[in-house]
């Protein structure tokens, strides 16, 4: 059982395993089919709409702004093309 000390140490690991479960996916945005491309912001969508709270806010503020910063700074214009495809997925749908 957690004391109250490891509630904090607990929640900053949570939010350490979200992040590493992102960079998968997001490692295969410059490499993706348009169809993957698409089901990925499909997924984004269904995070964002479904989330409430603390989740939404992640989703929302590090999710969906990390990848238009990303797309506005994206070092190759394929790159830039495949994050904008995962945006209009997640965009299309709101």
């Amino acid at each position: 059982m957690h004391g109250d000390g490891d509630a904090p140490r607990h929640a900053q690991y949570k939010k350490t395993l979200l992040k590493l479960e992102r960079v998968p996916a997001i490692l295969q945005i410059p490499a993706g089919q348009r169809a993957t491309l698409e089901a990925y912001g499909e997924v984004l969508f269904r995070a964002w709409r479904d989330t409430v709270g603390p989740c939404a806010a992640e989703v929302e503020g590090e999710v969906v702004q990390g990848l238009m910063q990303a797309a506005i700074l994206a070092s190759t214009p394929t790159l830039a093309a495949a994050l904008r495809v995962v945006l209009n997925g997640l965009h299309s749908q709101r």
